[in-house]
């Protein structure tokens, strides 16, 4: 006898003289295992398919939060340009050029033809696979409707987009930002309309008081919290600095500065070079020893949180890791 569960679907389609014909559809469905508490708490903690090691999860999810003018695009720009380019991503290496669809719905095309020529007229370098909508064919898209998101799923396609960067969030919808139901609509669809890609959704913040120096971006983002919660991580970038909220790990704040051409500069990054030579030491010393064990000493020894220990591993350490 079946273990499993029945569905069943129902179609129907009037006919003439008003008869209905009604046709069923089973399939069996496996119970799912179950597991106690105790079980559960023993279970492997799979590491996470990175498109950008320790940063952005292959299929993930990360929203950048910001006022209105903070340079939230350039920052999103600047990290499509750079993974294009196999560069350092706020100081995560990549191995491979990483291929980008750039959504830019926030200004018209005239805007952005001119700062693309100013960026370039600065020195930038512009190569690489950041593939835009071209301004010609440039229209806004709702999100809701089968009919958008397949002309976006065809860009995906036409692109090959590994990173889908949407800018911003407000101009894919006509629904209440405050309203969680219809923001739900919203987050679902996105997700379904890319689903193989990471996606990095620029979101405006509420407005900020200025006696607030520390606002928590969990709070200022504008309208509902649902697609906050179903980020992989929160990056808000506010007053010079970028502040990085992982779903599962620790906060890193780094420091940014503006430069002439409005893509950003990160100083303090200079840290992570001299942690990557402290923990290549360290493997070096301890090859005996698991990862694990070799972050406590590295707290120890150099105040190297765990975060920054294991964010410095994939470049750098040859030894098998370990739980």
């Amino acid at each position: 006898m079946s273990t499993g569960v029945w569905s069943c679907s129902v179609a129907w389609r009037h006919l003439h003289g008003g008869t209905v014909l009604v046709s069923f559809n089973f399939e069996e469905k496996s119970l799912t295992q179950l597991v106690t508490l105790h079980e559960y708490s023993e279970l492997p903690v799979k590491e996470p398919d990175w498109l950008i090691p320790n940063l952005i999860p292959r299929e993930g999810l990360i929203l950048l939060i910001g006022p209105p003018k903070a340079g939230k695009s350039f920052l999103a720009l600047q990290l499509a340009r750079d993974a294009a380019q196999a560069k350092p991503v706020l100081g995560h290496e990549i191995d491979k050029p990483i291929t980008s669809l750039y959504l830019q719905l926030d200004a018209r095309p005239r805007v952005w033809r001119i700062v693309t020529r100013s960026l370039k007229e600065s020195g930038e370098d512009l190569s690489g696979p950041v593939f835009f909508v071209h301004p010609d064919n440039w229209s806004r898209y709702n999100i809701l409707l089968e009919s958008d998101r397949n002309i976006l799923r065809q860009y995906v396609e036409k692109a090959e987009a590994e990173l889908v960067i949407l800018d911003v969030l407000r101009e894919v919808h006509a629904v209440d930002e405050n309203d969680s139901t219809t923001m739900k609509l919203v987050g679902d669809g996105l997700l379904s309309t890319f689903p193989k890609c990471s996606l990095l959704i620029v979101h405006h913040s509420r407005k900020i008081p200025s006696d607030v120096p520390d606002p928590d971006p969990m709070t200022y983002g504008r309208g509902s919290s649902y697609i906050v919660g179903k980020a992989d991580a929160v990056w808000f970038l506010y007053r010079s600095k970028l502040r990085i909220i992982p779903r599962f790990d620790e906060d890193t704040t780094i420091e940014a500065v503006r430069e002439e051409s409005g893509f950003w500069a990160f100083p303090k990054l200079e840290e992570f070079k001299r942690v990557k030579e402290q923990v290549s030491s360290l493997c070096k010393e301890f090859p005996e020893l698991s990862h694990n064990q070799i972050s406590f000493i590295a707290r120890e020894k150099f105040g190297i949180h765990r975060k920054m220990y294991y964010q410095n591993l994939p470049t750098i350490c040859e030894h098998i890791p370990s739980n």
